[in-house]
């Protein structure tokens, strides 16, 4: 969800539409609609005019709306020219007096000069410059001048932090574009530059990060964190994160939203294995949804905690199914229920996976491990293929072949537990006639063989055996 909120597009241009994204809906004003761009110069002029209109009567979502076309005008008359564009946007910013206004044009900036430095880092990163002086053509910077200009910008984007949270998200509606789901999340630009500016920084970052799992806990614990010994970038992405969440009011979708945030950061980047003392990738997750339960917001936790779920503990899935259910009950007609019914799903889909050795003798027994997941009743289907339609040990039936013939089927000990379950079955098979065969296992749920779809293990009953069947390689086919 966090990366659904973006600029709107007006037209594709190699750097700003990778920056701004896609527009899907316009606003209704016309100097806000999609511009002819088979007319740049037009464009360009008219851009011109509204920047001046939109500087002389304080008109922040105008002037930003039209630096955005004066670039892509700009672009498609020559494609030399960014650097132009950069140096006005860079001085409107400057003598921008509305800090609002002032913010989405840096944060603009410093989206544009990510990107930049991304499509040839690798050349950036190479040279060897003093920070100062720094060119007027970004073509000549080196990676850490880039890196410097744009830690600067986000300083400035993010600066007026009681201006932009006073300023509704909704007063940008022109130029930024959020998802309905996402609005009580993200209600003011403060919200919107300090998620803006988090990824930016991860976007452009070198260094090595190694995040102890304690920044894990609470967020209440986090904000009181020291964060000096962590390198610049690392450093700077922690303490926005810090800030954020502190801007806003505890149990809120925003506080939620921002907490998210920084488990995110902090999972993508822990430094070592998780102790015993630590809380889990899982745990953090979870505790921030159990602590905002009741907020439609929580979902977003709980689905972020759904990311770091073994499906084959169903320890750990009985404690997650009530709590999806009840989410689900509770917000059905939310994104997030949508998203759950998936996990929901998957948390009680019945399903068989066996395993068992690739060879084994006739008169002898085929040992079979069985694990079950949620079903109650299972068969085991053995099958004989013909010997010319293997391959590498493993087959899957193709139009044209032969059909696998049915020589036995062995039922399973049928359980009635609650969902979600597993167990673990042995069965010892008799084989009593060599050649290829394959076992499939099916469940009331999945009666069909689809042996189209998927591929199943061989196991080759023969007298020339090259080694003992009880020390055979045992094979895995999940149902």
């Amino acid at each position: 969800m966090m990366r659904n909120i973006c600029y709107k597009v007006l037209a594709t241009m190699a750097v700003i539409a990778a920056i701004l994204k896609t527009v899907t809906a316009y606003a209704a004003d016309s100097d806000f609609d999609r511009p002819d761009f088979a007319y740049p110069k037009t464009i360009a002029k008219k851009s011109l005019a509204q920047l001046d209109a939109a500087s002389k009567n304080g008109n922040g979502q105008l002037l930003v709306r039209a630096l955005i076309n004066y670039a892509l005008a700009q672009n498609a008359i020559n494609t030399d020219s960014l650097n132009v564009v950069l140096n006005q946007a860079s001085h409107l910013a400057s003598k921008e007096t509305n800090p609002a206004t002032a913010s989405m044009i840096n944060l603009l900036l410093a989206q544009t000069y990510s990107q930049l430095y991304k499509a040839n880092k690798w050349n950036y990163d190479r040279r060897e410059l003093p920070d100062e002086p720094l060119s007027q053509d970004y073509r000549l910077w080196s990676g850490q001048q880039f890196r410097n200009k744009i830690t600067s910008l986000i300083d400035k984007a993010t600066n007026p932090a009681d201006e932009l949270s006073k300023t509704p998200l909704e007063s940008f509606k022109g130029v930024i574009e959020i998802p309905a789901s996402a609005k009580d999340s993200y209600p003011t630009l403060f919200d919107f530059v300090m998620l803006r500016s988090v990824l930016i920084l991860q976007y452009i970052s070198t260094e090595r990060r190694e995040i102890p799992a304690t920044f894990l806990n609470t967020a209440d614990e986090f904000i009181k964190s020291d964060f000096k010994f962590q390198p610049e970038i690392t450093r700077r992405t922690l303490t926005l994160l810090a800030n954020w969440i502190a801007a806003n009011k505890p149990h809120s979708a925003p506080y939620v939203a921002a907490d998210i945030a920084r488990l995110e950061f902090v999972c993508n980047h822990l430094s070592y294995s998780i102790g015993k003392r630590d809380l889990t990738q899982y745990d953090a997750f979870m505790q921030l949804y159990n602590e905002n339960k009741d907020l439609k917001a929580s979902g977003n936790a709980l689905l972020k905690a759904c990311d770091f779920v073994d499906y084959n503990d169903t320890g750990i899935c009985a404690i997650l199914l009530p709590e999806v259910k009840n989410y689900i009950r509770t917000y059905s007609s939310s994104s997030q229920a949508r998203c759950l019914k998936n996990i929901y799903n998957r948390i009680i889909q019945p399903r068989i996976s066996v395993s068992y050795p690739q060879t084994v003798s006739p008169g002898s027994r085929l040992q079979v491990t069985v694990e079950n997941f949620n079903s109650a009743d299972y068969r085991l289907r053995i099958y004989k293929i013909d010997a010319n339609i293997r391959n590498s040990g493993y087959y899957k039936h193709k139009k044209g072949q032969k059909t696998p013939v049915l020589v036995r089927t062995v039922n399973g000990t049928p359980r009635n537990s609650k969902i979600p379950f597993s167990y673990t079955d042995t069965i010892n098979i008799p084989m009593n006639h060599a050649g290829w065969y394959i076992i499939v296992p099916v469940t009331s749920a999945s009666e069909a063989s689809d042996f189209a779809n998927n591929s199943y293990p061989v196991t080759y009953c023969t007298n020339l055996m090259t080694m003992s069947a009880a020390y055979a390689p045992t094979q895995r086919h999940p149902d």
